[in-house]
C-alpha cells in the first residue's frame, strides 16, 4: 500500500509517528509538510528525526504552489492520502486532481465540535471537499462528533490522530523520578508555547495565586517559547527553561511532578499525553481534547475550567496537600497513557488506510 501523508507543521511527535508507521512492511510511506523554517511555529524540530522516513518539505513559496504540490504527490503514485484538515489550499485541491481520481482520501482532523455558526456553515461550504474522503482519522471524541456533522459515516472513523515519542516519554522516566526523589518531586511543569492559546497568562496569575497562599510553595518550570515570554520576567519562583528539544524534554520531565496544560483552546494536547506517559499527573482544563480519553480526576489528575486562576491555584494547592497521593496518581496516568503511543499510533494509520480502501480490518 503507497501512502502519502500531507501534514502540516512538522514535530517531534509526528516524526515518531510516521518513524513507526514506515517499519510496517506492508506500507510503503511517503510524507509532505511544511518545512520547520516554513511552518510559523516557535519550534526548532531536528530534521535528522525523519532519517528513517522518505519525505519532502516544502520550502518557500513551493509550500503554497497548489501545482507543485501536485505534481509531487501525483509522482509518487498513491493508493491513498491522507490530508490533514482542510486550512492548506494546495493540499484541498489534490482532491481534484484528475490524476488522483482513483486515488482514496482520508481526512484527518482534530477540531472540536462547539456548534458555532460558522461550523454550521462550514457544514455546506467543505460538503464538496468531505464528499472526497473515503474515511476520517480524527483526534478524540470531540473531533469525531465533528466528523459525523460533515457528513462521515461513524464506520468511516478512527480515532487517535495524535499520538506521543514512547521512545522518549515512557515508564523509564516514571522510575528515573521515583530514584532521583524522595518520593516524588515537589515542582510544577509547564511545556508549551507562551500564546493567549495556552493560556500562559492564566498560569503565571494562578501560581501566583498558588504561591501567595503556599507556607512552601513548589517551584513552576517552563519550557518553551512565544509571544508572552516577556511575562517571566522577574515571577517568583519561576524557571525558564526556553526551548527544549525533545530529546532532551524526558529529563526535564523526570525533575518534575505535576504537568499544567491551563489552555483557553486546545483541540488535542499532545504534551498532556507525553507527560502522562512519563508516569506524571496533570491539571488541565475542560477544553483540552485529550482530556476525554486521558484525565481522569482525582485518578491521575484534575480538571479545571479555562480562563479560572482561582481554580488553577486550587488545583496546585490540591496537588502539594496530597503529595503523598502522587505516585500513585502517576502510575494510573502512565498505564492511561500508554494507548497514545507512537507504536500503537501506526496500528490505528493502518485501520483508516484499510477503510479507505475497503478492507476489512484484521485481514
Amino acid at each position: 500500500m503507497k501512502v502519502v501523508i500531507c501534514w502540516m507543521n512538522f514535530s517531534g511527535y509526528s516524526a515518531a509517528c510516521w518513524r513507526s508507521l514506515a517499519r510496517h512492511s506492508d506500507i510503503d510511506l511517503h510524507v509532505v509538510c511544511l518545512a520547520p523554517h516554513a511552518s510559523g511555529g516557535d519550534t526548532e524540530f531536528r530534521r535528522e528525526s525523519l532519517r528513517e522516513v522518505s519525505h519532502h518539505f516544502l520550502e518557500g513559496s513551493i509550500s503554497v504552489d497548489a501545482a507543485a504540490v501536485e505534481r509531487h504527490v501525483v509522482s509518487q503514485r498513491p493508493d491513498v492520502i491522507l490530508v490533514t484538515g482542510w486550512a492548506h489550499r494546495p493540499y484541498c485541491d489534490l482532491t481534484r486532481s484528475p490524476q488522483l481520481s482513483a486515488t482514496k482520501f482520508v481526512l484527518g482532523m482534530d477540531t472540536p465540535w462547539r456548534g458555532d455558526i460558522r461550523q454550521r456553515l462550514g457544514r455546506i461550504y467543505l460538503r464538496p471537499y468531505v464528499h472526497r474522503m473515503a474515511a476520517s482519522f480524527v483526534a478524540g471524541e470531540r473531533a469525531r462528533r465533528y466528523a459525523v456533522r460533515l457528513g462521515i459515516p461513524e464506520s468511516k472513523i478512527v480515532k487517535g490522530l495524535y499520538a506521543f515519542d514512547g521512545d522518549l516519554f515512557n515508564e523509564s522516566v516514571f522510575r528515573q523520578r521515583l530514584q532521583n526523589h524522595a518520593p516524588w518531586p515537589r515542582r510544577f511543569l509547564f511545556a508549551g508555547r507562551y500564546v493567549p492559546e495556552k493560556a500562559f497568562d492564566v498560569l503565571l496569575e494562578g501560581y501566583r495565586r498558588y504561591r501567595a497562599a503556599s507556607a512552601a510553595p513548589w517551584p513552576l518550570q517552563c519550557c518553551g517559547r512565544g509571544a508572552m515570554q516577556t511575562m517571566l520576567a522577574n515571577v517568583d519562583g519561576v524557571t525558564d527553561l526556553g526551548f527544549v528539544q525533545p530529546i532532551h524534554q524526558p529529563n526535564v520531565f523526570a525533575e518534575c511532578g505535576v504537568f499544567v496544560l491551563p489552555s483557553r483552546y486546545e483541540p488535542w494536547g499532545v504534551a498532556m499525553a507525553e507527560a502522562m506517559g512519563t508516569g506524571m499527573p496533570v491539571i488541565a482544563t475542560s477544553v483540552c481534547g485529550a482530556g476525554v480519553e486521558l484525565l481522569h480526576p482525582y485518578f491521575n489528575g484534575l480538571e479545571i475550567p479555562p480562563d479560572d486562576p482561582a481554580a488553577l491555584a486550587e488545583a496546585m494547592a490540591w496537588m502539594e496537600r496530597h503529595h503523598e497521593r502522587l505516585p500513585d496518581l502517576g502510575k494510573n496516568a502512565l498505564y492511561v497513557a500508554r494507548s497514545y503511543s507512537a507504536d500503537l499510533w501506526a496500528e490505528r494509520a493502518l485501520d483508516v488506510f484499510r477503510l479507505a480502501l475497503g478492507v476489512r480490518l484484521g485481514t
